[in-house]
């Protein structure tokens, strides 16, 4: 697998931004479904979600747009993300660097009961560091 899909468990990679070409790469590596937490527009030039999720298609490959922005995330988005991913063998996260999908998984997996310190060691295998959200995880879980 390339340096650009970072894995962090069995089953779940992160990374930049991707492409249509990228999208034909992971179909043929047997990922199953991609998600989209980077909201169009971020930055000039980038590829449009409508038109990644037509490229997933082409090549019957799953793909769901959960937009993440600095205005926050909302426990329906945590909810999204863990429905998408539930019983899927092979997915990948994606946002402008990775960071954004990392901690989004992340959380959504402290709200089921997955340890911070498992959460977090999992990121560093990536390259991410998400040791400042130790507190949030908590948090999730004992909800």
């Amino acid at each position: 697998m390339t340096d650009k899909f970072k894995q962090l468990s069995n089953g779940f990679y992160v990374s930049a931004q991707i492409n249509a070409e990228d999208i034909v790469l992971l179909k043929s590596k047997g990922f199953d479904l991609i998600i989209n937490n980077r909201p169009d527009h971020e930055e000039p030039g980038q590829p449009l979600a409508e038109h990644l999720a037509a490229a997933a298609e082409a090549v019957a490959l799953s793909y769901i747009y959960i937009p993440v922005t600095a205005a926050g995330l909302s426990i329906e988005q945590l909810q999204a993300f863990s429905d998408a991913s539930r019983d899927k063998a092979k997915v990948l996260g994606f946002c402008k660097s990775g960071m954004r999908s990392t901690i989004i998984r992340a959380m959504a997996l402290a709200r089921a009961g997955i340890s911070a310190d498992t959460l977090i060691e999992e990121a560093r295998s990536g390259g991410y560091d998400i040791s400042g959200q130790r507190a949030i995880f908590k948090s999730l879980a004992a909800k």
